[in-house]
């Protein structure tokens, strides 16, 4: 049976917060979820973003064949479209999403797996507050 994860997206670093819920699918990748959010949290749609588990030491990015391999000794890393989310998000409380653009200054989220549910709310919509 197909689960659904409930999520919070915090913006990092603002005083008061600003946020977004989510209900995301249990089978979707990270490159999906990563439309999803982008999307949701008004950014123009790129593969510039980065996930990471900071408990774990794993990040999940977009590689592509011309991109070098990137090598941390802190860090594990996956590439988003092959890794789903379910394998990460059942067993995590909390993940920073980030984008990469251009070597500048991004927001950052902290997106808290607040819980699973076995079936998308009926009344889905997006909440928000500033």
């Amino acid at each position: 049976m197909l689960k659904f994860f409930q999520l919070k997206a915090i913006r990092k670093g603002n005083k008061p917060p600003i946020w977004r819920r989510i209900y995301l699918p249990s089978n979707i990748t990270f490159s999906q979820m990563a439309l999803l959010l982008e999307v949701i949290l008004e950014f123009p749609v790129s593969d510039q973003y980065e996930f990471e588990f900071y408990n774990k030491k794993d990040r999940i990015i977009e590689w592509h064949e011309e991109d070098e391999k990137v090598h941390d000794f802190y860090y594990s890393y996956f590439n988003a479209p092959d890794t789903y989310v379910n394998e990460w998000l059942f067993h995590e409380h909390w993940f920073t999403f980030r984008l990469r653009r251009n070597h500048s200054e991004q927001p950052e989220y902290r997106v808290e797996i607040e819980k699973t549910m076995m079936r998308k709310p009926e009344k889905s919509i997006l909440l928000r507050k500033r």
